[in-house]
């Protein structure tokens, strides 16, 4: 269990990076940002189904921490956030706000790190505890 969502962190973050790459282009090339969009949303969706379908529910079921509980609550609300997030930015919409959409896909890109960061500080020790280095 660990070490899926380890991989699955990993490959969230080089998704992150790889949107950054194309934010930071002075026009926007839709093909290769509609492609990292893709590429981002998909890892994002793998690394939630892990953490509800397995660690949540495993460590929830024998160690019901507070701060756990409250992480999981917190990734659920922000489901809404990203989901508006991405409905909202349209090619259309990227390719006609270029300048925004890059300072709003910054933000979206700042928080993901940040929660990437919280789930290993919270769960990678709770899932060693619990199960070992699985």
């Amino acid at each position: 269990m660990l070490v899926v969502l380890q991989q699955l962190h990993a490959e969230l973050l080089l998704r992150i990076e790889a949107l950054g790459v194309e934010t930071r282009r002075p026009r926007p090339d839709m093909p290769m940002v509609n492609a990292a969009r893709l590429a981002l949303t998909r890892a994002s969706s793998a690394r939630t189904a892990h953490l509800e379908g397995k660690v949540y529910p495993a460590l929830l079921a024998v160690e019901p921490d507070p701060a756990i509980v409250e992480l999981r609550q917190t990734g659920r609300g922000r489901q809404a956030v990203s989901s508006d997030h991405i409905s909202h930015w349209t090619t259309r919409e990227i390719e006609a706000n270029w300048a925004a959409y890059c300072a709003a896909s910054q933000s979206m890109r700042a928080w993901m790190k940040e929660r990437i960061s919280l789930e290993q500080a919270l769960l990678y020790p709770a899932l060693t505890r619990q199960f070992g280095n699985e």
